[in-house]
């Protein structure tokens, strides 16, 4: 059922006209907010009506018995989390819903498992959309690499960052918290437990490592690697998806997609689990294609997409219940760290 938000008018079913643009806040650090304050301004579907910095303290103080954040989230139809780094977040998110504000988030916030509950018990009750955007199953070479696989046996997420770039405790989790989802929306086999290794890796001072490598694996034999390095000064990431008969590697860098083929499917792929891709043994019997990448912008295809849940009540593609999902696994995780030293 369509919110009293807005009027529509319409001659036939493929002839929707929009009277009244949905009225969004944004809410976050002032970083954040100008990252997405253009983009949001070029979708015409949408009214910025003012911004909330929800990293500073002070904004959330009392003055004269009106409570700050609520007083913005009034003026608005839908609220737009940017960023992380949120204080209060799950108030400030529960507040949203009791007021049956839509909401639209950057990546999955990081909640525990009865949080994340709660917030389904209302939001369900509430009947508003809750969003989640930009995770990195929304990118145009994930979606292309996807689109390739057929039911792979397990996936390999490989990520890199430059050694200056060190992760703080949020950002860190942050990313196991895409790297659980990338395995759980692709590998068909369940995931229940989940074990992280954090190695430090030593070369010439024994205070300073050359590269700090976290191995997530993952009890139906997916793998996912994040590493720090000094010997890279860019980004880098490639995921690999392993299934029989083929393997989708995809380069985010490059914006690439390459597929092996098996040529002589009588070795049986689960030979690839164990030997490296490029070797000669497996070089004889593959075939190497490359894969078109058709860019899209993702935050404006996100945003399409939230126009579309908000107008039509759609259920979103990545929802609170993916969420659950991930913090279920979490709670089954085990954690070790080594030293190395070369």
């Amino acid at each position: 059922m369509l919110k009293n938000k807005f009027c529509i008018f319409a001659t036939n079913i493929n002839d929707i006209i929009l009277l009244k643009k949905i009225k969004i806040g944004l809410a976050g650090n002032k970083f954040s907010i100008q990252k997405y304050w253009q983009q949001i301004s070029l979708n015409s579907s949408f009214e910025i009506v003012g911004s909330f910095d929800t990293t500073d303290e002070a904004n959330f103080e009392n003055f004269y018995h009106i409570n700050p954040f609520n007083d913005f989230i009034k003026r608005t139809d839908a609220v737009f989390f940017c960023g992380n780094g949120h204080l209060n977040y799950f108030d400030l998110l529960q507040e949203c819903i009791k007021n049956s504000k839509d909401l639209l988030v950057e990546k999955y916030p990081i909640l525990s498992y009865n949080e994340w509950s709660i917030l389904q018990k209302l939001n369900k009750e509430a009947d508003v959309v809750f969003f989640i955007s930009n995770v990195k199953g929304s990118t145009c070479q994930f979606v292309a690499a996807k689109n390739n696989a057929n039911k792979p046996n397990f996936v390999r997420n490989k990520i890199q960052i430059p050694y200056q770039m060190s992760l703080n405790d949020l950002e860190f989790k942050q990313l196991v918290f895409e790297n659980i989802d990338v395995v759980l929306r692709c590998v068909q086999s369940s995931i229940r437990k989940v074990s992280i290794n954090k190695f430090f890796i030593f070369n010439q001072e024994p205070n300073q490592p050359d590269e700090i490598k976290i191995s997530i694996a993952y009890d139906n034999a997916s793998s996912s690697e994040i590493i720090l390095s000094k010997l890279n000064n860019q980004i880098q990431q490639e995921l690999t998806f392993y299934q029989k008969g083929k393997i989708i590697i995809t380069d985010f860098n490059s914006l690439k997609i390459e597929e092996l083929r098996l040529q002589n499917l009588s070795n049986a792929s689960e030979n690839l689990f164990e030997n490296d891709v490029n070797s000669s043994l497996n070089q004889q019997v593959m075939q190497k294609l490359e894969k078109n990448i058709i860019y899209f912008d993702v935050i404006q295809k996100d945003l399409l997409n939230f126009v579309d849940c908000f107008t039509n009540r759609i259920t979103p593609l990545v929802s609170i219940e993916e969420s659950l999902e991930v913090v279920s696994v979490l709670q089954n995780l085990t954690y070790n760290y080594n030293e190395i030293f070369v």
